[in-house]
């Protein structure tokens, strides 16, 4: 009684067994297609390849770039500390090209922060037409920004 099956129960189980699974069809379909389309098949296989092997090395490329700005950055920035830490001119002047570098590579916050640094370089020497204007172009960006609020306190501080 308890290890016995019900009649219903059995046509429903003779059922479930008889229907194909869904996904062994597809493969069925899959390879049966793969067969009579090789040469497709292969062209198509190298064409992803191709495209992903692109997509892959551009990806390094722009990774590359990116460490690169940074790294050019960081320098600039080590060069003003030594300038406001010694007071030589040379650190100045080799911070501010090395952060117009980074600066015209256009990779968003190390552009806009790498302009912050040369608007304060163009105002400590005394050009404060070109900090101005310099700040007045990073004060439209995102609102709420660090360097958009640092650009805004500095025009303020200018402009006194």
């Amino acid at each position: 009684m308890y290890g016995e099956i019900a009649p219903m129960a059995k046509k429903k189980i003779k059922k479930e067994v008889e229907k194909t699974d869904i996904l062994l069809k597809f493969v069925e379909i899959a390879l049966t297609f793969i067969r009579k389309n090789m040469r497709l098949c292969i062209l198509g296989a190298l064409i992803v390849i191709v495209i992903c092997s692109g997509v892959y090395g551009y990806t390094i490329y722009e990774k590359k770039q990116h460490e690169k700005s940074q790294a050019m950055l960081f320098q600039g920035i080590e060069h003003f500390e030594q300038y406001t830490l010694t007071g030589k001119e040379e650190n100045l002047n080799r911070a501010e090209e090395l952060l117009t570098q980074s600066a015209r590579q256009k990779r968003g916050n190390i552009q806009r922060i790498a302009k912050l640094y040369l608007a304060k370089i163009s105002y400590i020497k005394e050009k404060k037409e070109e900090a101005k204007k310099i700040y007045e172009d990073l004060r439209h960006g995102p609102p709420g920004d660090i360097v958009t609020i640092l650009a805004e306190k500095a025009l303020k501080q200018i402009e006194k």
